[in-house]
């Protein structure tokens, strides 16, 4: 991990557009720093294309400021004091810096504006309580309140603090998933309450649009089989989804990346978290959000297997996959046996392709609108 944040920032692609959001706001007042995954990634050595803002004062009012400077557009606000800001294609994710209590488990949190330093203790994990602040006179210097570069070179994921989970049970999911992805561990006491928390099921006290939307996160993964089998092992996978990761299904997960490839080459968007929903059955579907097209087929997917892999019912075939999501279909390119089969779905392929481009679900599902609770990847 290296210690010189100011000089990786230096080079970053996004170095410039950070400078002026930071000399801008600066100008009017507002303090403003990196934070969250950005910020880890880049003391990981690892290019983000995500960046988040935190804004003490006012984040909207600063965002449709820096709109106006430098020739953007603020595309999304919120009453929690968040706001999307779109510079030359590129998505900012401004907040409010704020501190944050719960009324409940699993409740929204209820906000009240804060400092940097404040901003930070409310986030999931060490890690990604990191800031690194951008204004002139303060640009590259760090802040970081939990001792997230220690567990960072440590390899550690740790909440903190014992609440973290039952306060907003998502975590739970993003802990696996961030563990799994940068190859961290869970410290001791990380795991013991992640323990506790499968236990007593504290994701049923999230609403569904927020369970929903860390499934995406956590289906649009790369290794989708190696990230399973670590939800499993936490002994999440299975009430989770009222599903069994069996070998088939983990085999089939493989398959989707080189779905994605194929349907992204040919001009489609592709849909991975529905795909994935799909591959594993059970409750996965349902629990996706309201964006998850492909869902209403899952009760179909049996006959459509039964068809492709008969060669005498092609014309049956042909009929049932009229109007047909393109998620469904890579499903079934996923699922198919053998070449055969591959070519009788082809030409469903084909039409899609030259008459719905682009209608496979949005290429980064997860990031499409500023998010009250949003945490980071």
């Amino acid at each position: 991990m290296t210690n010189a944040p100011a000089v990786l920032l230096a080079g970053h692609p996004r170095a410039p557009l950070l400078a002026a959001i930071g000399g801008c706001a600066a100008a009017a007042g507002y303090r403003t720093a990196a934070v969250g995954g950005f910020v880890r990634d880049l003391l990981l050595g690892i290019i983000s294309q995500d960046i988040d803002i935190a804004v003490e004062g006012d984040a909207i009012a600063c965002a449709r400021l820096l709109a106006d400077r430098l020739g953007g557009a603020v595309a999304k606000t919120s009453r929690f004091g968040t706001a999307l800001l779109m510079v030359d294609n590129t998505r900012i994710d401004l907040a409010t810096a704020r501190t944050e209590s719960y009324s409940r488990p699993g409740a929204l949190p209820e906000v009240s504006p804060g400092t940097l330093a404040d901003d930070l203790w409310r986030r999931d994990f060490t890690v990604n309580a990191i800031a690194l602040e951008i204004g002139p006179g303060r640009r590259g210097r760090l802040l970081d309140p939990t001792g997230g570069r220690e567990d960072l070179a440590a390899k550690i994921i740790r909440i903190l603090h014992p609440g973290s989970f039952r306060d907003d049970p998502t975590r739970m999911l993003r802990a696996v998933r961030l563990a799994h992805r940068l190859k961290f561990t869970l410290d001791a006491v990380t795991a013991e309450r992640l323990r506790e928390a499968v236990a007593g099921r504290w994701w049923q006290t999230v609403g569904p649009h927020r369970l929903g939307r860390e499934l995406r996160l956590l289906f649009s993964e790369n290794d989708l089989p190696g990230l399973c089998r670590s939800l499993d092992a936490w002994n999440l996978f299975r009430p989770l989804f009222a599903a069994i990761p069996t070998a088939a299904i983990l085999t089939a997960l493989g398959r989707v990346n080189g779905a994605a490839a194929m349907f992204e080459n040919g001009g489609l968007a592709f849909d991975r978290p529905a795909v994935a929903a799909l591959v594993i059955g059970g409750r996965a579907g349902d629990l996706l959000d309201s964006g998850n097209l492909a869902q209403p087929w899952a009760s179909r997917l049996p006959a459509l297997r039964s068809l492709l892999a008969a060669p005498a019912e092609n014309h049956r075939l042909a009929a049932a996959l009229r109007d047909i999501p393109p998620a469904v279909l890579a499903y079934l390119w996923i699922m198919c046996q053998n070449e055969e089969e591959r070519l009788r779905l082809k030409p469903a392929l084909d039409s899609v392709r030259h008459t719905r481009p682009n209608r496979g679900g949005p290429a980064n599902p997860e990031r499409t609108a500023a998010s009250p609770y949003k945490e980071d990847k």
